[in-house]
């Protein structure tokens, strides 16, 4: 399942499926009540995201290899971003809404124009077809895309020149999830069951590497920081959540 909160926080989107079934909805949040549903099969519904003004859901789609776009007054389809290949398993807006970045099995990330709905650049790295795009996101400031890979490492690319700029080794396993705090100084990322450590955070004040988030009995499942970004709350699939403080040494739970 993915989730994402429409940004003036009153609606949230989820999508939901199998590999041959997909169903994205819509809920308004003050009122408890479902604004509408829609049927994704036979694609199965992988990701789901706002655009920055609120106007536009994006659910990236499997078996289609797409994302489609919805509008989120009432779930029709204004717009479709396809590929060739490669099943779409992660979206993301950049913060102007202006681009989408796409994560694909065919180990390809992906820059679109939203305006135009044409593709700006891919996004490659090894041999074709022997790496995952899981998880994509853009910096704050819009300047970079960082792409989470079923390799353990987390890559960020330059969205102007759509040139590589730098490479982490963050997990021994696939990146599941990657979020940054508001004003872009840390990244966390989690690894899908990832035996060392389940979820990391960088920064730029701890040069020795990313600062492991111990005490989760299950993988982290969900990753967001708090408006100020002094906070970083995780969600694992053993039921719990943990609010971590942004210490200046090292994260640590809050009290």
């Amino acid at each position: 399942m993915s989730l994402a909160y429409s940004p003036d926080g009153k609606m949230v989107a989820a999508v939901a499926g199998d590999q041959t079934h997909g169903e994205v909805k819509l809920w308004d949040v003050v009122g408890e009540k479902e604004f509408w549903s829609s049927d994704t099969s036979p694609a199965a519904a992988n990701c789901v995201a706002f655009s920055p003004d609120g106007k536009t859901v994006a659910v990236a789609l499997g078996s289609t290899h797409a994302v489609k776009l919805l509008g989120a007054r009432d779930g029709r389809e204004v717009g479709q971003l396809a590929v060739r290949s490669g099943a779409m398993l992660a979206v993301a807006y950049s913060p102007d809404g202006s681009m989408i970045a796409t994560g694909g099995s065919d180990g390809v990330a992906r820059l679109w124009m939203v305006e135009s709905r044409s593709e700006y650049a891919s996004l490659s790295w090894g041999p074709s077809g022997q790496s995952v795009a899981f998880t994509v996101a853009f910096t704050p400031d819009g300047r970079s895309v960082v792409v989470g890979c079923d390799d353990g490492r987390v890559r960020f690319w330059d969205v102007r020149t759509a040139q590589p700029q730098a490479e982490l080794v963050a997990h021994k396993t696939l990146i599941s999830r990657l979020a940054f705090s508001p004003d872009g100084r840390h990244l966390a990322t989690a690894g899908f069951r990832d035996p060392a450590c389940n979820a990391l955070v960088w920064s730029d004040r701890w040069l020795a590497g990313g600062q492991p988030l111990v005490g989760h009995k299950g993988y982290v499942a969900g990753l967001a920081f708090s408006p100020a970004g002094d906070r970083l709350v995780t969600a694992s699939a053993d039921g719990t959540a943990k609010v971590w403080t942004l210490a200046a040494d090292a994260p640590k739970p809050a009290k």
